[in-house]
């Protein structure tokens, strides 16, 4: 059976600092004519690009969540565009922990994880964190309710802790 999750969407702060560094743009692209300053043309043309990146990444797009079976996905989704970019089988993963548990774990073990974020805006402390190793161990953080993390933590294999 599939389960799917949206994560509430945390874009305010985003959309502040968005329009911040587009009102700095055009604040810089008028001094760079007023005193025909060519780096300040750089500087506009820097927050303008900054500008258009956080609408992209942070505003526009989103992540969904899937757990099929054994498997955990999550989907980018911008506009009408689903692209999944994350596949997980869930043999290799512990059951989901919070972001405080996760830090525990990795100072105890000592390993260094390498680390994926598909949070949706929602701030690192209140995710909740996938510890996996299928070769390289990877700590995986999400934006999920507690009825989805209790369905993926029933789907994970029972590991003992490190």
């Amino acid at each position: 059976m599939r389960y799917y999750y949206k994560p509430e969407r945390r874009t305010g702060l985003y959309a502040v600092s968005c329009f911040l560094f587009l009102i700095l743009a055009v604040a810089s692209a008028a001094l760079g004519i007023i005193f025909k300053k060519a780096f300040l043309y750089i500087v506009t043309f820097s927050f303008l690009c900054l500008s258009v990146q956080i609408f992209t990444v942070f505003i526009l797009s989103y992540y969904e969540y899937e757990a099929d079976g054994r498997f955990f996905m999550i989907y980018r989704k911008t506009g009408k565009n689903r692209q999944r970019i994350f596949d997980l089988d869930l043999n290799f993963a512990s059951a989901p922990v919070t972001y405080k548990e996760a830090r525990e774990t990795a100072k105890r073990s000592g390993v260094r994880y390498r680390r994926l974020y598909c949070t949706s805006g929602v701030p690192r402390r209140k995710c909740r964190v996938l510890i996996y190793d299928a070769g390289e161990p990877c700590m995986l953080y999400f934006a999920a309710d507690d009825g989805f993390c209790a369905i993926l933590g029933t789907r994970t294999a029972s590991r003992p802790e490190e």
